[in-house]
């Protein structure tokens, strides 16, 4: 049994990734009415589980958004204008609880509630901040499944930086090569392997190619890349194959 099921949210539980998308489409529309927010959302793909900083840096520098952000709020850095104006659309979003429910990912949501029956602990390591995750895990009906919670809140720094799996390693005072994690993008699956642990990836829409190209540059084994529905089939005898070591 493994000593710890850590997993990642966004993307993983929850579809958030595509709202997310939309919210940075909806933003980038505010600033340049003339700029089709679909093209935005598209250009998000290749930036999932990256900071929030990060991702707004991008996606200004990708679409001339700068000087728009400058001329709405000449007093803020322009990412932060920016990253200002798409939390409006997201908060809005999370507060919808119909609209989270019906953006979930049903197979790895499935596991998440019945982790503890073959881990010893159970973890949700995320990038997003406590009140975006604790949102999330209200409208799931997730709240009190896992051991211990990381947000961004927790670490100085998030993926794909280790430090949010190494806090939960040592709050639950266990450690990798025992702890097994579950993500959906390049950033997550650096995190956690940089923290010692065992990943299964599940990519989404927006990180099937770049997880597949981790794959073919040889850091990810292609037997570490799961469909949704494999979760359901196979991720149990997974799990006990990545812990099983060699008799002395």
């Amino acid at each position: 049994m493994p000593s710890l099921l850590a997993f990642d949210l966004d993307g993983t539980l929850v579809q958030s990734e595509t709202l997310k998308a939309v919210s940075y489409g909806w933003a980038a529309q505010q600033l340049r009415p003339d700029l089709p927010a679909e093209r935005v959302a598209t250009a998000y793909g290749p930036l999932v589980g990256n900071s929030r900083e990060t991702i707004s840096r991008t996606l200004l520098e990708q679409f001339g958004l700068r000087e728009a952000a400058l001329a709405h709020d000449p007093d803020q850095e322009p990412w932060r204008t920016y990253v200002g104006l798409r939390l409006e659309r997201y908060r809005a979003m999370l507060a919808d609880g119909d609209l989270l429910r019906r953006h979930t990912h049903p197979e790895a949501l499935a596991l998440a509630r019945h982790a503890r029956r073959f881990a010893r602990h159970v973890a949700l390591v995320t990038t997003s901040e406590r009140w975006a995750a604790d949102a999330i895990l209200n409208a799931l009906g997730l709240q009190g499944r896992f051991d211990t919670v990381v947000t961004a809140d927790d670490v100085p720094e998030v993926k794909p930086d280790p430090a949010g799996y190494r806090l939960a390693l040592a709050r639950l005072s266990t450690d990798g090569p025992d702890a097994v994690a579950l993500e959906d993008s390049p950033a997550g699956v650096r995190a956690a392997l940089r923290a010692g642990l065992r990943v299964f990836a599940v990519p989404t829409q927006y990180t099937r190619g770049p997880i597949g190209a981790m794959v073919e540059a040889g850091e990810l084994a292609a037997a570490s890349v799961l469909a949704p529905a494999d979760l359901a089939t196979t991720v149990r005898p997974l799990l006990s194959a990545s812990v099983t070591r060699p008799a002395p």
